[in-house]
């Protein structure tokens, strides 16, 4: 199914920093002007006062919930996100009962269904796990033979062994999930485009594409739970 591209919008911002800065010296009266100023600041300062000891102060917990600063979800987050978009899918088939779809993960034209195993996203969509020792350590598991012929002790020990690697990805938070038609009806989709319940920023916005997004990974990720 083709969704389209998306390119990054062409933004050529301004530095204000630069462009609208002090370039003038600061002249004799203006220095003592500052000179008085600091002095009348210092009578209701006390400059002996030590400062606050930063790493003795309490830190709030960070919620498991909540994406990494790179926006990288780790198994737990990724497994709220999947149940939260399913959820939320719910409502627009409610809302709309002539949809025929299903939800996927996409991103740069790759794409998997969102109830994909991990196996099947390496292959399918291996941009959406996040490049690190974890996705090495299981890519090189996936390339071993699977132990069909072997006794059910070493079905179960692989079975284990992949199960434990699949707890240790992490999955890039900004992929998106979008619904892939099985019947194409353009005036449905012509409404989802405008529905509140899509993300109308992430959906292109024209006639010229079927592509209706839900919200990104990180966003349900952060609703749901």
């Amino acid at each position: 199914m083709h969704y389209g591209k998306i390119y990054p919008e062409n933004r050529n911002e301004r530095n204000d920093g630069l462009e609208h800065g002090i370039s003038h010296p600061i002249g004799r009266g203006d220095r003592s002007g500052c000179l008085r100023l600091l002095l009348q600041l210092r009578k209701h300062i006390d400059l002996r006062s030590p400062l606050p000891n930063t790493e003795s102060m309490t830190r709030l917990p960070a919620s498991p919930h909540m994406p990494t600063p790179d926006n990288t979800l780790n198994h737990e987050q990724f497994q709220v996100a999947v149940a939260e978009a399913t959820r939320h899918f719910s409502l627009i088939r409610k809302k709309y009962p002539e949809l025929k779809g299903y939800l996927v993960l996409s991103l740069l034209g790759e794409q998997t269904k969102i109830n994909s195993s991990p196996k099947e996203v390496l292959s399918e969509f291996p941009s959406l796990v996040a490049n690190n020792e974890a996705k090495t350590r299981m890519l090189r598991f996936l390339e071993a033979a699977h132990p069909k012929d072997e006794t059910q002790s070493a079905r179960e020990r692989w079975q284990q062994q992949f199960q434990e690697l699949s707890m240790e990805l992490g999955y890039v938070g900004i992929c998106q999930v979008a619904i892939c038609f099985k019947d194409l009806k353009y005036d449905l989709i012509w409404k989802l485009q405008a529905d509140e319940l899509v993300d109308r920023d992430l959906t292109p916005q024209t006639k010229a594409s079927i592509k209706i997004v839900l919200g990104t990974i990180s966003h349900f990720s952060r609703t749901g739970g």
